[in-house]
């Protein structure tokens, strides 16, 4: 009789922690997942970031070379005194 309480108990517990395993690596998963889509949009976010630097730098060298441009042509306008 105690043998059997003993087998049922032991059979029980172990589905028990089978159950709580299977829960644990069902969460592992979602926290995966989630920190799969998490680096995917950071990466997205960089690269988005990145592209916007690159266009005001571009635009910012366009205006210094068109400024450089107009000053070079203002100063051959002067006539150069002797």
């Amino acid at each position: 009789m105690i043998n059997t309480i003993i087998n049922e108990t032991a059979r029980t517990h172990t589905k028990l922690f089978e159950a709580g395993l299977t829960a644990m690596q069902k969460v592992t998963e979602q926290q995966i997942t989630f920190a799969q889509n998490a680096t995917e949009q950071i990466i997205r976010i960089n690269l988005d970031l990145a592209g916007q630097t690159a266009t005001h730098c571009l635009n910012a060298m366009t205006q210094m070379n068109q400024l450089w441009r107009e000053t070079v042509i203002r100063a051959a306008a002067i006539p150069a005194t002797h």
